[in-house]
């Protein structure tokens, strides 16, 4: 009889129990709703304060990933015991009362997540696994390559080009608006140079930052050719959307005086574009090199592309200095050349300087504040339109026309006068709010609402206690967060 009282006094105390904890969990969650709540009505507010206020869905968007998903601390109240859960609070409480213990890493310092079609990068590490992957023959055609942090490649020394072996990246490769940063390639040994060796048809290259990007390029050439150089890519046939370039140098050169046209062609976003760029930036100084005594050596340079052969550059700026030296050249400083079938530059903008420098056949010599020659011929004359450069850039674009290069004035505005052209360029532009243009338009992209972070600090409270969120908040666009974090495989 006592025994059978023992027992449902065990069972009353198991369900009152229960229905604490159960209890204690609601309460965590309207805890984190009113938090969401809060936050939603404070970004709100500093959103209309900067004229930059998101519409709600977003906003809700932006709450549920990064506040609530990122909230993985727990804790056993009755043990004082740090437990951990997974990115989503579960009703079950199998899957959220994990304990933290030496087999769990809660920090950012696995490798990366592979899948069949994902791919994640965290370290500098990572991204030199992935980049032999591609060299060793893996394509990633049909993947999805996502950056997860800010990465430094100063340890890395001379980077090798992701595809410098001759197979191409094929798959889509998402920056998600973190920073690459010293990059640095100082070689004779590659025709395609830059990030990537280039970019096929069905390949994305998308919303990628890069600073203090140091490129050497002096592959030479044994007979008529030209090598391509650029931050992002050497030559590009696929997509290449929302990049920055925020410093640096990018330098191609063709130092040989024996006979044969060769040809360098260089630019802040690629080298050669037979595609797609948009909504891409430029800030690197960009210079080429060709050597005088063979007077049939050339380059081709821009600060977004050094040539553009088809395809279309739209809603691109440049602000980097473009330079070039030697026997003959076609600068510009958004593209050296229009060559092709039909190329278009739709409503970009340069405030860099277009300098030559050296003593070049004049005859040769053609230079402008946006393409420095728009077709050599009359077949491939391309189409500029709601383009501008500054007075100060360089103010003259070449053109052909009736079976001459003609010069244009066309597109010719002073300083401050392009610092009001924000609303005339396109919706993919916004104001410099953040100043970090100078006051010349930026673009969309690079004044997204404040994304919310949470720093997932571990440490032991006892109940009764708050738990403290420490919130970062940073500039950018949205990230993509993994839902599980696992270890790079190829």
């Amino acid at each position: 009889m006592d025994e059978n009282k023992n027992i449902r006094r065990k069972q009353e105390y198991g369900k009152q129990k229960y229905s604490k904890k159960y209890a204690k969990k609601i309460k965590k969650k309207l805890q984190v709703s009113m938090f969401s709540i809060a936050m939603v009505l404070l970004l709100i507010a500093g959103g209309k304060l900067a004229g930059l206020c998101m519409p709600i869905n977003r906003l809700e968007e932006y709450i549920s990933e990064h506040v609530i998903k990122e909230n993985k601390t727990l804790v056993n109240d009755e043990e004082d015991t740090l437990l951990t859960g997974d990115n989503n609070i579960s009703e079950n409480e199998s899957d959220i009362l994990l304990r933290n213990n030496a087999s769990q890493n809660n920090g950012i310092t696995a490798l990366s997540e592979n899948s069949d079609t994902v791919t994640y990068i965290y370290t500098a590490d990572d991204l030199v696994k992935f980049r032999d992957s591609v060299n060793a023959g893996n394509a990633y055609t049909g993947k999805t390559v996502y950056l997860m942090n800010d990465i430094d490649l100063s340890t890395v020394g001379s980077w090798i080009p992701i595809g410098a072996t001759g197979t191409v990246f094929a798959g889509t490769f998402d920056g998600n608006y973190h920073t690459i940063s010293n990059l640095y390639i100082n070689s004779n040994s590659y025709i395609y140079v830059g990030f990537f060796t280039g970019a096929i048809e069905s390949t994305i290259i998308k919303n990628l930052i890069m600073s203090n990007v140091n490129i050497y390029s002096t592959y030479y050439i044994g007979g008529a050719g030209t090598s391509y150089v650029g931050g992002i890519t050497g030559f590009n046939y696929g997509q290449i959307l929302n990049c920055g370039i925020t410093s640096g140098i990018i330098d191609g050169r063709q130092t040989q005086s024996v006979s044969g046209d060769r040809v360098v062609s260089v630019g802040g976003i690629a080298g050669a574009s037979d595609s797609y760029i948009d909504s891409c930036f430029n800030m690197a100084s960009i210079s080429s090199y060709t050597n005088t005594s063979n007077n049939v050596n050339n380059s081709r340079t821009g600060g977004i592309a050094g040539i553009c052969s088809s395809g279309s550059i739209r809603n691109c700026y440049n602000k980097g200095s473009v330079t070039v030296q030697g026997a003959r050249h076609y600068v510009g400083g958004l593209v050296g050349c229009f060559h092709g079938t039909k190329p278009v530059l739709q409503n970009c903008y340069n405030t860099g300087t277009v300098s030559i420098n050296g003593s070049p056949n004049n005859s040769a010599k053609k230079a402008g504040g946006i393409v420095g020659v728009n077709g050599d011929g009359a077949a491939y004359v391309g189409t500029i339109s709601n383009s501008y450069c500054t007075t100060s850039s360089y103010g003259i674009s070449y053109y052909y026309y009736s079976g001459g290069m003609k010069t244009s004035t066309t597109g010719r505005v002073a300083p401050e006068t392009l610092q009001t052209y924000t609303v005339y360029l396109s919706s993919a532009y916004a104001y410099d709010v953040y100043n970090k243009n100078e006051g010349y338009p930026v673009l969309a992209w690079q004044n997204e609402t404040q994304v919310i972070e949470l720093n997932q600090k571990q440490a032991y409270i006892k109940t009764g206690e708050n738990l403290q969120l420490e919130i970062n908040s940073t500039v950018g666009a949205r990230r993509t967060v993994p839902t599980t974090r696992e270890c790079f495989n190829y």
